[in-house]
């Protein structure tokens, strides 16, 4: 399963990782949704604009919007 090493890096990884696991779990869409509640945290809480785009991007592409 390639989402939860995922998930443990958007928990504890620098905003770089996190952006990273970020694009990659968008990438698997649907796949990675038990993802979503720490995206959304992320989302909701970062003072980064890059990293808070690339969550949402991963957000979107995970609820197929």
């Amino acid at each position: 399963d390639t989402v939860k090493p995922l998930i443990a890096v958007l928990k504890d990884g620098d905003d770089t990782a996190k952006q990273r696991a970020a694009f990659t779990l968008g990438r698997l869409g649907s796949g990675a949704s038990d993802a979503l509640p720490e995206l959304k945290s992320i989302a909701e809480s970062t003072d980064n604009v890059v990293l808070r785009d690339t969550v949402n991007f991963a957000i979107d592409a995970i609820q197929g919007n």
